[in-house]
């Protein structure tokens, strides 16, 4: 098997390698100090394929927690594919996405338990979006009963410097 070269898509991730820090707001209860958390990200190169962002974060309700988030670009489907697991759940998400014509926003798609019952599957959106060189944010969404999107935690990252 020949070793596969970059794309452009490759080369997208690669502007998201470096340290971090971010404020995590959930949308439902923003008031609330309990449901805010702050951490750092740092992101690492996989080779010239992937990239893996590892989360350590301070949540006050329920104390620190890790995640992992692997991220890398499939030509064959062309689609972003990657994989998160974290220490606050025992379900392993598995993402495809595109980037929007503005190349700014990478929207991951998946599919996992539903909120209100965990017996059933629902579909649910993060999205990426590059703010500048120094910041991004980072946006989930569940889709509703009603087929709405949405969005019930904020992200913004800032590059520690």
């Amino acid at each position: 098997m020949m070793r596969p070269e970059p794309t452009k898509e490759h080369h997208w991730l690669k502007q998201l390698v470096g340290e971090w820090t971010y404020e995590t707001i959930e949308m439902d209860s923003a008031d609330s100090a309990e449901d805010s958390m702050t951490g750092t990200e740092m992101v690492y190169p996989v080779g010239d394929l992937w990239i893996q962002i590892e989360g350590n974060g301070e949540n006050p309700a329920i104390g620190l927690t890790k995640s992992l988030l692997t991220l890398g670009f499939d030509p064959a489907k062309e689609k972003f594919v990657g994989t998160f697991v974290s220490s606050e759940m025992n379900y392993m998400w598995y993402y495809e996405g595109t980037l929007d014509d503005s190349g700014t926003k990478l929207t991951l798609s998946t599919e996992g338990p539903d909120f209100e019952d965990e017996t059933k599957r629902g579909d649910y959106r993060d999205v990426i979006e590059i703010v500048s060189p120094n910041q991004r944010l980072f946006r989930s969404f569940a889709k509703g009963r009603d087929g709405e999107w949405n969005e019930f935690m904020k992200m913004t990252i800032s590059r520690a410097l």
